[in-house]
């Protein structure tokens, strides 16, 4: 008799290497895949979910996510640390500005070659950057964001004073709004989270994990270390590119105080709350922090109001505070981040009512 049932015969199980080499393996999967597909992008039709300012969030955690997914390749994957993310989303997001007001590139010409200019960028601090490690490295990509911020203040004037960027536009239809601009920054956050997890069932990303669980034993394997740091710096920078490019389009502004290393802070902050080497858990972190970020907006002006001791403005400091001590817990009780917690709770979903 044919099984019929939602599940394989005896749950997951693959008899070909290509068959456990897919994302989605279960006729579950896939329903509830397509069924999140379909409502995140009728997000902006559903009465209750299509305020300006719950889509400007969503928007938002979109573009982060893309940024966070390069980090996360390099950082999570490949155990490089980068805190001068901001600094190479700043790139990408100049050059696409300045494409589109000085040669009268539509976003769609722009996005790409921003992407390419912040990996070269990327490319050139990564040099040196790929012979480090530990505090060394951190300390490298300091020094990028603090070289290239300074850069785009002193040496390029439009830069420093900041420019106006033309809308997203596809035809007649220009994409001015926190509801149709949805649909753009959703379309990327999708596309580039399937190749961040396609990229890391590759050959690279194989090369990445080897390195980063053992750089001596990867090299002593026949990986190519220099190389597939390098690679990861540029993919990292890429993506960071290409949010920038987003980002300033969206804005309709490009302007350094968009870019600044409490941002970069922010990105790694993010990546290890939602777990390292994962891209469920970056999605997770993005939207974790961001979410403790508006509530703490909330009750912080409450907590000041209520607490007459505090002094003024002490609210606000509240979210460096609180944020501060998220990321501490969460290295402390749960280095691996979300992404573990949500790992145990399909191995429960999976295993129940048989929990031994």
């Amino acid at each position: 008799m044919a099984h019929t049932s939602f599940y394989p015969p005896s749950g997951i199980y693959s008899d070909s290497y290509r068959k456990d080499m897919r994302i989605v393996k279960t006729k579950t999967q896939w329903v509830l895949s397509i069924v999140s597909l379909i409502f995140l992008f009728a997000i902006p039709q559903i009465p209750f979910f299509n305020s300006p300012y719950l889509l400007r969030l969503l928007i938002g955690v979109g573009i982060t996510i893309i940024i966070c997914l390069g980090l996360n390749v390099l950082t999570g994957y490949c155990g490089q640390l980068n805190i001068g993310q901001s600094a190479f989303v700043m790139v990408g997001g100049f050059t696409s500005g300045l494409l589109n007001i000085h040669l009268g590139w539509p976003f769609w010409m722009c996005v790409i070659p921003a992407g390419i200019t912040s990996a070269v960028i990327g490319a050139i601090f990564g040099i040196p950057s790929v012979r480090l490690k530990g505090l060394y490295l951190a300390l490298t990509t300091l020094g990028a964001q603090i070289i290239l911020t300074w850069i785009a203040l002193f040496y390029i004037p439009l830069t420093a004073a900041g420019f106006s960027v033309g809308p997203i536009t596809i035809g007649t239809l220009v994409f001015n709004t926190p509801k149709k601009f949805y649909y753009v920054a959703m379309f990327f956050t999708v596309m580039m989270t399937f190749f961040a997890k396609n990229m890391m069932r590759t050959g690279p990303g194989r090369a990445f994990v080897a390195i980063r669980d053992n750089d001596i034993a990867a090299e002593a394997m026949g990986i190519d270390i220099f190389r597939y740091k390098l690679l990861a710096f540029m993919i990292c920078t890429f993506y960071a590119g290409v949010a920038g490019s987003l980002l300033v389009h969206y804005m309709m502004w490009a302007h350094l105080e968009s870019f600044t290393l409490q941002d970069s802070i922010w990105y790694v902050v993010m990546v290890i709350v939602g777990g390292l080497g994962s891209i469920e858990g970056t999605i997770f972190g993005v939207i974790f922090i961001t979410a403790l970020k508006e509530l703490i907006f909330v009750i912080g002006p409450m907590v000041e109001g209520k607490l007459p001791f505090l002094p003024i403005g002490a609210g606000s400091g509240l979210l460096l505070v609180i944020i501060g001590g998220v990321a501490i817990l969460f290295l402390i009780f749960e280095p691996r981040g979300l992404a573990h917690r949500w790992n145990l709770v399909k191995a429960y979903y999976r295993l129940w009512p048989f929990g031994y």
